[in-house]
């Protein structure tokens, strides 16, 4: 133990009680609020919550029900009408039932799926101006609002049309790797069905085209994926891809 003495606390700094709320203040104040807390997992989701907000898909995997809620609420913060799409039961049958997750016609058309004036009109001239071959979606990328194309397009197009602002981004996302962002493209293929390539339709959904701190030419693929339960049949494995993998 040290035997150097602890100054000695001044009066003035006694604790103070704060003196206890009335009745009335205590149903007028309102508490402070709770920090948020990061997540450990996705919350589950009953399926009473999720028809009420008809925001249900009966395979859908805990992510995809939670975003799917979450779509359904964000068209309804916006007063945006909602979709529909075909629900088969357990003979077979079918029926169109309200969509919380798609937008209505009108919406669609109007491009709400898109968070920004300049992304919508960005996402008007990329379709305008496709590469020949490049497969885009459109009843998905503007009437649903879990498509992975709105996505991409939501999260890339605002850097695609600021590449001043882009290039700190990826700076910073990929350091000692990028030094400067050229160029920003969707949907891009280098060749699609050329032998010097895969020879299919193979293409990235966003390529990153920049230079590198030393100068040299730089690339970064990117694919998006968002509630995609990635079950499927994979892709027929082919020759070509394990002699453009050497």
């Amino acid at each position: 133990m040290s035997d150097t003495a602890h100054p000695a606390i001044p009066a003035t700094s006694a604790l103070t009680l704060a003196p206890r709320p009335t009745s009335s203040e205590r149903l007028t104040t309102a508490p402070p609020p709770i920090p948020p807390l990061p997540l450990t997992h996705v919350p589950f989701l009953g399926e009473a919550t999720r028809r009420r907000h008809q925001a249900i898909i009966s395979s859908d995997t805990r992510f995809a029900a939670a975003c799917r809620l979450l779509a359904a609420l964000w068209r309804a913060d916006r007063d945006l009408p909602a979709g529909s799409h075909l629900e088969t039961n357990g003979k077979g049958k079918t029926r169109r039932v309200t969509a919380g997750w798609r937008l209505h016609r009108d919406a669609a058309q109007a491009g709400a799926t898109f968070l920004a004036p300049a992304i919508r009109s960005y996402a008007r001239e990329a379709l305008l101006f496709r590469e020949p071959g490049a497969v885009w979606n459109e009843d998905r990328l503007w009437g649903n609002l879990l498509s992975s194309q709105a996505l991409t397009l939501n999260l890339l197009a605002p850097l695609a049309l600021d590449l001043s602002l882009a290039t700190p981004v990826w700076q910073r996302l990929l350091p000692g790797f990028v030094h400067q962002v050229k160029r920003i493209r969707f949907e891009h293929s280098p060749g699609r069905f050329d032998g010097h390539y895969f020879g299919d339709g193979t293409a990235f959904d966003a390529l990153i085209e920049g230079v590198t701190l030393d100068g040299e030419p730089a690339i970064v693929s990117i694919e998006v994926k968002f509630i995609e339960d990635m079950v499927g049949p994979a892709a027929t494995h082919r020759a070509r891809y394990d002699e453009t993998a050497v």
